[in-house]
């Protein structure tokens, strides 16, 4: 679960109580500014002096705020594939020292406990953090991932476009859909009424003659056979046909 520093400091002062934790170091942007640690070198360097002084006693415990030191750039953009969030490292230099310096300076004996800590929110920066430490997952999130994989691998019908697809494979634009209802525009349209029943659409869709039946979709506008006027992935939960009933009520009463 991700945290913030705040969030975990009744649990360290709890730890620290259990192991008689004789040591404390905290790494954050506070302690680069306290340094005067403002370009790489002076900040490797401060970094490495206090990764030293760890080993100096039995029991140290160093916490690392990884929001603080790090950061994360967010960025979002449009497409006509609609929005997207990309996420990358602020800090990726410090980033890696760190998760190096954790591999490397862990130890555990009878007589020396070195013990480090991760604080982190972004959910982001938490994921490729665990990654990088080959983090051992629990028997909960093993399970989970199970669930996912068989999810991923599985043969699905799309509610919206009726195409098959893996979850794997499931992309924004994937899909390309009406979600609204069709009407026969060649009738007067006082006797127009919307077409809701699958099995009635399906069975005008497949009649050869279908492009003579005047049938379009309430959303667009377009015949029973173009294109799907939205796009998005692929899902199993479909669409709501009564968004709209109010345009095509508008539609009626101005083409009496």
């Amino acid at each position: 679960m991700s945290s913030t520093l705040n969030d975990l400091l009744p649990r360290f002062a709890d730890f620290v109580a259990e192991r008689n934790i004789d040591y404390i170091q905290l790494f954050n942007s506070d302690f680069l500014l306290d340094n005067n640690a403002f370009d790489e070198c002076k900040i490797m360097e401060n970094i490495n002096e206090k990764f030293q002084e760890l080993g100096a006693y039995d029991r140290s415990l160093l916490i690392i705020d990884m929001d603080s030191l790090c950061g994360v750039n967010i960025s979002k953009s449009e497409s006509t594939m609609g929005p997207t969030t990309s996420f990358s490292l602020s800090n990726g230099k410090l980033f890696n020292f760190g998760i190096h310096a954790i591999n490397t300076k862990i130890q555990m004996t009878e007589t020396k406990e070195i013990w480090i800590a991760l604080a982190c929110k972004n959910s982001y920066l938490l994921n490729i953090a665990k990654q990088s430490l080959n983090w051992r997952k629990t028997p909960k999130q093993i399970e989970q991932d199970n669930i996912e994989e068989e999810n991923n691998t599985k043969v699905k019908v799309c509610k919206r476009c009726n195409q098959k697809y893996l979850e794997v494979d499931n992309k924004l634009g994937a899909c390309s859909y009406h979600d609204g209802f069709l009407f026969q525009s060649s009738k007067k349209p006082e006797l127009w009424t919307p077409l809701e029943d699958e099995v009635e659409i399906n069975s005008i869709k497949a009649d050869p003659k279908v492009n003579d039946l005047g049938l379009k979709y309430i959303c667009c506008l377009e015949n029973v056979t173009s294109q799907g006027c939205k796009k998005d992935k692929h899902n199993q939960y479909g669409y709501n046909l009564t968004n709209y009933y109010d345009k095509f009520v508008a539609l009626k009463k101005a083409k009496k």
